[in-house]
C-alpha cells in the first residue's frame, strides 16, 4: 500500500499499519507524498522528484519501481515519518516565507512606504535574498499543512513558535485588509452600510487558473465587510456565478460590478485582469472611489486619467494617481 495524502506525523505507522495487519501479514507499506501544485498536477508528477519512505526495504523498493514509471528522480528517505514530515515542512516553509513578506507589508503600510518596491530592490542581484512578494495565503494545502505540523508536534511536547506566529500573520491578513477597506470608505465619506464594493477573484489563486475557493481569502474578507453591512458584488473569471451567489455575494460580470461601485478589491492574479482594461472600467466607479489591488497587478500611474480614484496594493497606503 502507498499513501500519498498529507497526514499527521506517525499516522502511517500508528493508524494505517495496524489496520492492514488485521487483514493480512503479507503486504508492503510506503508513504510517498504528493507535492504537485493545483492546475499543474500531471506535468509535475512527471517532473518533480518523488520522496519515498517505507516500512522496510522491500516496501521502499516496490514503491520506487512504481514511481520510476512516472518520474526519473526518486529520493529515498529513512522512514515513514521522515516522508510524512517532508510534505509538511515543504508547505510550512512556503507559509513562513509569505508570512515574512506580509509582515514587511504591514510595516510598510504603517510607515507609508511600498513593500513591493523594497522587496524588488532587496532581491536584485543579491544572492542571499529571495524575499517573496506579500499576498494572501490560501488553498487546500498551505493553510492546513502548517496546522497539521503544529498539531503533530504536540505529541512530543514541542511548541513551534515561529511556525505558529507565521500562521497567525497570514490568517489575520483578510481581516486586516477589510479594516483598511472600511477605513477607506469612511475617508471617502461613504457609509459602509450604503456602499457597493466589488470583490473580484474568489478562487484562491489566479495562476494556474482554478475555480477552487477552498481557503480563499476572499470569503473571510467578504464576511467581515458584510458584517459592516457593505453590499458585496462578486466576480471571478473561473469560479461559477452560482458558487459566488451561494456564498452571499451578488454574482456579476466585471462591467456590472464596476458600475457605480464605491470600490473594487482584486483578490487574485488571474491573467484576465490585464486583458480586461481595468483602468477603463475604473471610470465606471462612483467617484471618489477606491481600488485595492492585492497582487499589485497594476501601477498607480495607469489610473492617472480616472478622476477621484484612490489606489493601493497590499503593503502600501492608499494614494491618488
Amino acid at each position: 500500500m502507498i499513501l500519498r495524502s498529507t497526514v499527521s506525523i506517525g499516522t502511517t505507522r500508528s493508524v494505517v499499519l495496524p489496520e492492514i495487519r488485521r487483514s493480512t501479514q503479507q503486504f508492503g507499506l510506503a508513504f510517498c507524498p504528493e507535492r504537485t501544485i493545483e492546475g499543474k498536477a500531471i506535468p509535475e508528477m512527471r517532473s518533480l522528484p518523488q520522496i519515498v519512505g517505507g516500512l522496510d526495504e522491500e516496501s521502499v523498493a516496490r514503491a520506487e519501481a512504481l514511481f520510476r514509471l512516472i518520474t526519473p528522480t526518486i529520493i529515498r528517505v529513512s522512514s515513514l515519518e521522515t516522508a510524512e514530515m517532508i510534505k509538511l515542512i515543504n508547505n510550512t516553509y512556503r507559509d513562513l516565507t509569505f508570512a515574512f513578506a506580509n509582515e514587511v507589508a504591514l510595516i510598510a503600510e504603517r510607515m507609508g512606504l511600498s513593500a513591493a518596491e523594497m522587496i524588488r530592490a532587496a532581491n536584485v542581484d543579491y544572492p542571499r535574498s529571495n524575499i517573496a512578494q506579500p499576498g494572501f495565503v490560501g488553498g487546500p494545502c498551505l493553510e492546513k499543512d502548517a496546522l497539521i505540523l503544529i498539531d503533530s508536534l504536540k505529541k512530543i511536547d514541542f511548541k513551534p513558535r515561529v511556525i505558529e506566529e507565521a500562521r497567525k500573520i497570514n490568517q489575520a491578513l483578510p481581516d486586516h485588509v477589510a479594516t483598511r477597506i472600511i477605513d477607506e470608505l469612511r475617508g471617502l465619506r461613504r457609509s459602509p452600510a450604503r456602499a457597493k464594493v466589488l470583490i473580484t477573484g474568489f478562487a484562491f489563486k489566479g495562476r494556474p487558473a482554478t475555480e477552487d475557493i477552498r481557503g480563499s481569502a476572499a470569503v473571510p474578507l467578504m464576511r467581515r465587510l458584510q458584517s459592516s453591512r457593505v453590499e458585496i458584488w462578486g466576480h471571478d473569471f473561473v469560479t461559477p456565478e452560482k458558487v459566488i451567489a451561494d456564498l452571499g455575494a451578488h454574482a456579476c460580470t466585471l462591467e456590472e460590478g464596476f458600475e457605480n461601485a464605491d470600490g473594487v478589491i482584486i483578490m487574485n492574479n488571474h491573467p484576465g485582469y490585464r486583458a480586461a482594461n481595468i483602468p477603463a472600467l475604473a471610470r465606471r466607479l462612483r467617484a471618489p472611489a477606491f481600488l485595492f489591488d492585492s497582487w499589485g497587478l497594476f501601477a498607480i500611474q495607469e489610473f492617472r486619467e480616472v478622476p477621484g480614484l484612490r489606489y493601493a496594493p497590499l503593503g502600501a497606503p492608499f494614494a491618488s494617481p
